[in-house]
């Protein structure tokens, strides 16, 4: 949601949305995903699928609409997801991942099981 604006809106933004994380850059804009912000979390075969709650749906959806042409990195527990340069707004408010590391696949795991105490562990 940030590029180089005002200290006040940083502030601002961060005391209105402190579930994402914000980096002024020319050409990147870094979101830090939080467990609040994960609706549902999908993985099959090695590709995840996160599904975002309406206010952080939202959110990416303002991102991507004010940041064409830069870099989007997103992440979660610290640990990169998405690396991509935005080309579109994304309205669907699910981020697909089909590289994820072996960490981020355990961090997305064990949040699945608090998530879903049906889950089976079985991808």
């Amino acid at each position: 949601m940030l590029n180089r604006v005002s200290s006040h809106f940083v502030i601002l933004a961060c005391l209105l949305c402190p579930v994402w994380a914000w980096c002024g850059g020319e050409s990147a804009v870094f979101l830090e995903l939080s467990r609040e912000d994960i609706q549902d979390i999908a993985i099959r075969n090695g590709t995840v699928w996160i599904k975002l709650n309406p206010e952080a749906k939202s959110a990416l959806r303002q991102v991507t609409e004010k940041n064409f042409g830069r870099m989007l990195h997103v992440s979660y527990a610290g640990l990169t997801a998405v690396e991509m340069p935005i080309y579109a707004r994304v309205d669907s408010g699910v981020i697909q991942i089909s590289d994820a590391s072996p960490e981020l696949l355990s961090a997305l795991r064990a949040l699945q099981r608090v998530s879903d105490p049906a889950y089976s562990g079985t991808d």
